[in-house]
């Protein structure tokens, strides 16, 4: 005997799929800050909603395009749907190359994308700023390139900020922008890759269990101040501590390798000071950080900190330079310090040196 069951109507709301998001950026395997935090935003999506990352070059996506440079960003039309959420992970260099024509294009191009689709601009850096040219022709050029950049800007639905400095940056840039702001916090999509006690992350990492440990960690250069925390370090000289150098060389220059070699001599003559060099995967990183007593952003210059976003989830204390949106980014405990002299203060205030402990 068949059972006989009686169809009815299907509710549209049930029947209509979720709207699909698709997030443009830079993804891993690149060594690129904002591809960590891409991986991890479609990780942290995909719990809820059909997403779609189409990658730059040297992504691992299963979408992967050049987008950079004259009407390139108009490919972005084919490879989504109109009804697509499309959100551009802003930095200039990922979207805008070559000469002036190319880089009006880009513009021009975004812009019509960004009309186009639903969505907007996830900022990472604010744009380049408008410089002048003496002579006319030029001049005439670079004004046409700002008016394009200007029109960009005004292009989309939604812009996301990760603190306040960072809208502050682009709206004293461009003014009234009729855009809807949203703020998130610069970490709120992370997850962590690994979770341990300190003990056993440097039982790992194969470190001392008892030191109090600096850590300073991500990619090595002079704007992330390494040598700052190295400098701290050696005023304070604290006992029963250690400072830990890690991380790798964005771009192959010879100033940053000047810059690894000047590092790796100093630390040479810092005692309690050690310095890796190397690209830390994920797993590894979450570890260092659970290892860490103190994490250390000594930047001499940032919009914000991936690294600092993890030291939080990881319930670390932060010592952060007072740069960009980075106080922002800050809680109970941490310190934001003004140069290089604070900053030793406030390590010592954490592992302070011996002849202060005798006064004591």
């Amino acid at each position: 005997m068949q059972e006989s069951v009686q169809q009815g109507p299907v509710s549209a709301e049930v029947a209509r799929p979720l709207p699909r998001t698709v997030i443009v950026s830079p993804f891993s395997p690149l060594r690129d800050g904002t591809a960590k935090y891409a991986d991890q935003l479609v990780a942290s999506l995909q719990e809820q909603r059909p997403v779609l990352p189409i990658g730059l070059p040297g992504s691992a996506t299963s979408v992967v395009r050049r987008l950079d440079g004259g009407l390139r960003p108009l490919r972005l039309l084919v490879l989504t749907a109109r009804g697509d959420e499309l959100w551009l992970m802003w930095h200039p260099q990922y979207f805008i190359s070559g000469r002036a024509w190319s880089r009006i294009g880009s513009y021009l191009s975004l812009g019509i994308v960004l009309r186009a689709r639903h969505g907007g601009i996830n900022v990472q850096v604010a744009d380049m700023p408008f410089v002048p040219a003496a002579r006319p022709p030029r001049s005439a050029v670079r004004r046409a390139e700002e008016m394009a950049r200007r029109w960009f800007w005004r292009s989309a639905a939604r812009l996301v900020f990760h603190s306040e400095w960072e809208r502050e940056q682009i709206f004293s840039r461009f003014g009234p922008l009729p855009a809807t702001v949203e703020m998130v916090v610069h970490g709120s999509s992370y997850r962590p890759y690994v979770e341990v006690s300190q003990a056993e992350a440097r039982r790992r990492l194969g470190l001392h269990p008892t030191p109090t440990l600096f850590l300073c960690i991500g990619f090595i250069g002079h704007a992330k101040g390494f040598d700052r925390a190295l400098e701290a370090f050696a005023r304070v000289q604290p006992t029963d501590a250690e400072l830990h150098l890690v991380g790798s060389v964005p771009y192959e220059t010879d100033d940053a390798h000047r810059y690894v070699e000047a590092l790796r001599q100093r630390v040479a003559e810092v005692p309690g000071a050690h310095l890796k060099v190397a690209w830390v995967d994920d797993e590894e990183f979450d570890l260092w950080v659970q290892a860490a007593d103190v994490v250390l952003a000594p930047y001499r210059v940032a919009a914000s900190s991936g690294v600092i976003g993890r030291a939080k989830i990881h319930g670390r204390r932060v010592i952060a330079s007072r740069v960009g949106g980075l106080p922002e980014q800050l809680g109970e405990g941490d310190a934001v310090v003004g140069g290089d002299a604070e900053l030793a203060e406030a390590m010592a205030s954490v592992a302070p040196p011996l002849t202060t402990r005798a006064q004591r």
